[in-house]
């Protein structure tokens, strides 16, 4: 409504200062800008609550006859105030005629309303786009969970099955809440969600990888309640294991990092950067998904900075505090 209300006022500034606009009563410029702000305000309102009373009809339709249906609501508002203008106070749009009058302000309302329909297409379009490639995101997310991935746990598994049963059976319990996590429908989950989910694949590397994987976990005793994009930590961790630690001989430590700070959260994965000659070029597609999902969440406030500092790659997600959000909640 601000939105529309502002559109109005826009436009009744700019009939107010077109050159050759002045009627015969000679009004200046602030009482035009007056006279067509009170007739559009009233114009937008009745055709807002024309849409609001035709909600649930609209709901069954696309969004083309939606379009279409306002700019004949804005039509039927517009004529509607001139018909109540003329009726009520007959000369406040000078010696115009009723039909004048209606024919003037329909040819306006369509002009307006054409015009702001080629603008909602538009937006429309670039919006069903952008939804489009959040799916197509989502599906490459979802089968981050690669065959290699899937073999190397299933035969971790099958060389457990008789030595350490037990061990077998959390091995499969771990592959089983990592995959319902990478298949899920929602998509925000619980901060503590994401890092037990993080847990629980690291786990699975740790049975594989033996003692060349080693982890610190460093966070707050209480963590936030804060809503995150499901597997929003765990590309980083698993880049951390394939770039940093499986390429090193000796293995390595990755430390999983939650703190807060005066912002808002900070999530920060590290593991040692191997020798050159080991290491494993990365196509970046997992960093610019958590990239490309953290500004979805967080309309663009928040950050993923990468960088190498004391012969240690560090990945950091920096998460906004909410407007009004007091440190700790």
């Amino acid at each position: 409504m601000i939105w529309a209300i502002l559109a109005v006022l826009g436009l009744s500034l700019f009939i107010a200062l077109a050159p050759g606009g002045s009627d015969a009563r000679g009004l200046a410029v602030l009482e035009r800008f007056g006279l067509f702000a009170m007739a559009g305000s009233w114009v937008m309102l009745l055709t807002l609550a024309t849409l609001w009373v035709m909600r649930r009809w609209l709901e069954r339709h696309n969004a083309v006859q939606v379009a279409w249906a306002a700019i004949a609501s804005l039509v039927w508002a517009t004529c509607a105030v001139c018909l109540a203008a003329k009726l009520v106070v007959p000369g406040i749009f000078g010696a115009h005629t009723l039909a004048e009058l209606l024919i003037r302000g329909t040819a306006m309302a369509l002009t307006v309303g054409i015009l702001g329909l080629g603008a909602f297409l538009s937006v429309w379009r670039n919006v069903q786009l952008r939804a489009a490639t959040r799916a197509a995101e989502h599906a490459a997310l979802q089968a981050r969970v690669d065959p290699h991935f899937l073999f190397n746990t299933l035969n971790t598994a099958l060389s457990l099955v008789r030595q350490q049963p037990q061990r077998a059976e959390e091995l499969l319990f771990d592959l089983s809440d990592l995959f319902r996590a990478a298949l899920a429908a929602s998509r925000q989950i619980p901060l503590r969600d994401e890092l037990w989910l993080c847990r629980r694949y690291l786990e699975i590397e740790r049975l594989r990888m033996g003692d060349r994987l080693r982890v610190s976990w460093v966070e707050p005793v209480t963590l936030p309640e804060l809503l995150v994009p499901a597997l929003l930590v765990q590309p980083l961790v698993e880049n951390a294991i394939r770039h940093g630690v499986e390429p090193a001989e000796s293995g390595g430590e990755i430390c999983v990092e939650v703190a807060e700070t005066e912002g808002g959260l900070s999530l920060q994965v590290t593991n040692p950067l191997p020798p050159r000659n080991a290491r494993i070029p990365g196509h970046l597609i997992g960093l610019d998904g958590v990239r490309s999902r953290l500004a979805t969440a967080t309309q663009g406030a928040g950050r993923l900075e990468t960088r190498s500092e004391s012969g240690r790659y560090v990945a950091r997600i920096t998460w906004p505090r909410a407007p009004g959000q007091a440190r700790g909640e």
